[in-house]
């Protein structure tokens, strides 16, 4: 985890001075690899970003990196800032679940379905 910090500084230039007295660094429960939020405290852009460490040999790496890259490219998926054979770093969106009333408004199903599809 130590080298995580400097590893986004590596790739994404706003970050480049972001330490450990600056940034704070949360595991996040993944199923095929190890997966990090990390945040700074700086005033940069951006100021989120999920840290992945590929850690599965049964994922098509090659396949899974083809279908993110794609969604990152037409503007469908979060924003792909490095990827190489160990790490992929990329944007994280700020976000919360939908609510019960929500999902019950055809309007806003009607809309959210649209934009999934």
């Amino acid at each position: 985890e130590e080298d995580i910090i400097p590893l986004i500084g590596n790739h994404i230039e706003s970050w480049v001075g972001c330490d450990e007295g600056n940034s704070h660094i949360r595991w996040c429960a993944g199923l095929s690899n190890f997966t990090y939020f990390v945040e700074t405290e700086r005033d940069v852009e951006p100021k989120w970003v999920i840290f992945w460490v590929f850690d599965n040999a049964v994922v098509d790496k090659e396949l899974e990196h083809l279908v993110f890259k794609t969604l990152s490219e037409e503007g469908i998926g979060p924003k792909l800032y490095f990827r190489n054979e160990t790490y992929r770093i990329e944007e994280f969106y700020v976000s919360r679940p939908c609510s019960i009333f929500e999902l019950r408004n055809p309007v806003i199903v009607k809309s959210l379905m649209e934009k999934i599809f």
